[in-house]
């Protein structure tokens, strides 16, 4: 592995370990705790444009972290869709 290659892992690392701080902060401020697959989902969200998107509505400005539609699914069904989030 090249220079290069370790240095582009790391940062990767290093941005998920952040996002899913931020996450852990957000689950928090809304009485809910990260899945067991979050990490997992983090690495998903990673790779798209907006990190807060649902990866299960791409398409559909109303789904992100903790936006209404989220906070419902997840008081109702015990997850949000993509189960980043389950009710503690």
């Amino acid at each position: 592995m090249t220079t290069m290659e370790t240095t582009s892992i790391d940062v990767s690392a290093a941005t998920q370990k952040t996002l899913r701080g931020k996450f852990e902060e957000m689950a928090k401020a809304n009485g809910a705790e990260l899945s067991q697959f979050a990490d997992k989902i983090i690495a998903v969200k990673m790779r798209g444009i907006d990190e807060y998107a649902c990866p299960c509505h791409p398409d559909d400005p109303e789904h992100y972290c903790m936006s209404q539609l989220c906070k419902t699914t997840l008081m109702t069904k015990g997850h949000c869709d993509c189960n980043l989030f389950v009710k503690k």
